[in-house]
């Protein structure tokens, strides 16, 4: 992991620097600090509302639409197919599609073996396009 790790310090673009750690206690860190991080996000409507507005839920939305976040497989086709997970759904916080959820982004976090990060001068559109790209 390392070796990754350096690799992916070295690659960074047009002012934009990065960092990477998979030091157990840094990682432990980082890891309560976005569990944090998600319960602002998904527990403040109209922040949450942003993030499902960019769901891309199936092959088709994702191919439509590549700029958003990937729901796509045979798990979210499924339950798409049957009303289980659409953005009404997720935006019910009292559904079970919501605290499942709820549960997977958590556990995906619970499971992060290191971080990496970007970091831009400012916060111009440019900066962000640069993060973005890299």
């Amino acid at each position: 992991m390392d070796a990754v790790l350096t690799s992916l310090k070295a690659s960074s673009l047009d002012g934009v620097t990065n960092g990477a750690t998979n030091c157990a206690d840094t990682v432990n860190e980082v890891r309560a600090l976005t569990h944090e991080a998600m319960k602002i996000e998904t527990r403040t409507p109209h922040t949450y509302k942003e993030s499902v507005d960019l769901f891309r839920i199936g092959k088709v939305e994702v191919e439509a639409n590549p700029d958003g976040i990937d729901f796509s497989g045979a798990l979210f086709e499924t339950l798409a197919a049957f009303g289980q997970f659409n953005r009404e759904v997720v935006l019910d916080t009292t559904s079970s599609g919501h605290q499942q959820e709820t549960e997977a982004m958590m556990s995906g976090i619970d499971t992060a073996m290191a971080h990496a990060w970007l970091v831009t001068p400012g916060n111009t559109r440019i900066d962000q396009l640069n993060a973005g790209r890299d």
